[in-house]
């Protein structure tokens, strides 16, 4: 019997222990996992954002390359045009026989 209060004895003194000194540590370890875990979401969610607006931006540039895409080919347009004007007045100016009607300041522009 003695043996059995013994053990009994023990045992309270165990509970006691993880009762006043390991269930503290192990709250606050418990506590400390949660806001890590809050914070890892909130890392999460922000990333999420970022990667979001990363795209619409990626397509905003698209959107932007195609722009001076065709502002260039306007360019090349434009460009021809000119040369194709400046043929033609040299032309003009060869079949009326009139000598340095092409000076780099006679170029026609529309």
């Amino acid at each position: 019997m003695e043996t059995m209060t013994m053990t009994t004895t023990m045992m309270d003194a165990g509970t006691r222990v993880l009762k006043e000194m390991l269930l503290p540590e192990l709250t606050k370890i418990s506590d400390r996992l949660n806001q890590v875990a809050a914070t890892q979401e909130r890392i999460a969610v922000r990333l999420d954002q970022m990667d979001r607006r990363f795209d619409l931006m990626d397509k905003r540039f698209d959107l932007v390359d195609k722009r001076f895409e065709q502002i260039d080919q306007r360019f090349e347009q434009i460009g021809t045009d000119q040369i194709g004007m400046f043929l033609a007045h040299s032309l003009r100016c060869e079949q009326h026989e009139t000598p340095g009607a092409v000076a780099p300041g006679n170029l026609i522009t529309s």
